[in-house]
C-alpha cells in the first residue's frame, strides 16, 4: 500500500522555526477520497456516545484501529503498514540525516546506529525488544461549544523522534481556524509546566493550512513548539491522521522556568494580551 510518505520520497525538510515538511496531496488523490469517506466517527474513535469534552483531542491508536470491527478492512490495512519496519525504513530514509543533526548523540544513547534500530507497533507484543516504537492514529478534535484551542503552543514529548499530521477536514466545513501554527523562540527555550511554551518568548514562524490531504511532517526537539489556531463555536469536528516514531531514549531536556520565572512569564503574557496561545492546553498526550 502506499505510504503517506509517498509523495515525500526525496525531497527535503526545511531548516526554520525547525525541521519540517509540508506535502500538498500526499496521498493519491482517489485513494485520499477512499479512505476519507469512511473516517470513523467521533462515537468510534472516542469510545462513548455524546456528549463529548468541549474541542477535545480524542484519539484512536492503532493496536486498537486494528483489531476494530467498526473500521473499515481498508483503514486496517493502512493502519498496519504504517506501523511496520517497512515504513520506518521509508521514514528513516526522510529524517536519518537531519534527525542526527538535530540530535548527534542518538546512536550514543541507544547504544547502536540509526540504520540499525528495530522498530514495532507502540503497545504492540514486540514493543518491549524494540528501539522505536511507531503508532497510527485517528485524531478527532470534538465540536466546539465555547471558541478555544484544542493544544496550546507546545513541543511533544522528549522521547519522540518526529511526527506527521495529515489533515482530513469533513467535506463541506466552513469552520474558519484550526490552522496549524509553527514557532519561533524569541532567545533561550523557555517553558511553563506541561511542555507549553512561554507564550511571551515566542512567534509564529509559519501556519500550515487546515487542508483535505495536507501534510505536516517534523522533528522533534525543545524548539520544535507548534499549536493550533481557536476554532468558534461549530457542530463539525476537526479531523486529521497522527503519525509517530519515539524512541527509547529521551532527546532532550525540557527547559522549565522556575516559579519566579513563571509569575514574570505570566505577568509579561498578561499585559501583552497574548491570550490566544496562552490558556492551559485541554490535552498534553502528544
Amino acid at each position: 500500500m502506499p505510504s503517506v510518505l509517498s509523495r515525500a520520497a526525496g525531497a527535503r525538510l526545511e531548516t526554520q522555526p525547525f525541521p519540517h515538511l509540508v506535502v500538498e496531496g500526499a496521498l493519491d488523490p482517489p485513494l485520499y477520497q477512499e479512505l476519507v469517506s469512511s473516517f470513523p466517527p467521533l462515537e468510534v474513535v472516542s469510545g462513548h456516545a455524546p456528549p463529548w469534552r468541549n474541542n477535545f483531542a480524542y484519539l484512536l491508536s492503532a493496536h486498537e484501529v486494528i483489531q476494530h470491527p467498526m473500521v473499515s478492512e481498508r483503514w486496517r490495512t493502512f493502519f498496519a503498514h504504517h506501523v511496520s519496519h517497512d515504513f520506518w525504513r521509508e521514514a528513516l530514509e526522510l529524517v536519518a540525516a537531519p534527525l542526527l543533526a538535530l540530535h548527534p548523540d542518538l546512536p550514543r544513547l541507544a547504544g547502536k546506529p540509526l540504520e540499525s534500530f528495530v522498530s514495532a507497533p507502540r503497545r504492540g507484543p514486540e514493543s518491549a525488544a524494540a528501539d522505536v516504537l511507531l503508532d497510527c492514529q485517528f485524531a478527532i478534535n470534538s465540536p466546539v461549544s465555547e471558541a478555544s484551542t484544542v493544544r496550546t503552543a507546545h513541543i511533544d514529548r522528549p522521547n519522540k523522534l518526529f511526527n506527521a499530521l495529515l489533515y482530513c477536514p469533513v467535506p463541506g466545513d466552513p469552520t474558519p481556524g484550526g490552522e496549524l501554527d509553527a514557532f519561533r523562540f524569541i532567545g533561550r527555550p523557555a517553558f511553563l509546566s506541561g511542555r507549553q511554551a512561554a507564550p511571551s518568548r515566542i512567534e509564529v514562524a509559519k501556519t500550515v493550512p487546515y487542508a483535505a490531504n495536507t501534510l505536516f511532517l517534523f522533528l522533534n526537539s525543545e524548539r520544535s513548539v507548534h499549536g493550533v489556531r481557536p476554532r468558534p463555536a461549530t457542530p463539525y469536528v476537526r479531523r486529521y491522521l497522527n503519525f509517530m516514531a519515539e524512541s527509547r531514549v529521551p532527546l532532550f531536556r525540557v527547559p522549565e522556568l522556575g516559579r519566579v520565572g513563571r509569575l514574570v512569564e505570566r505577568a509579561t503574557t498578561a499585559l501583552r494580551g497574548r491570550r490566544s496561545y496562552s490558556s492551559p492546553p485541554s490535552v498534553l498526550r502528544g
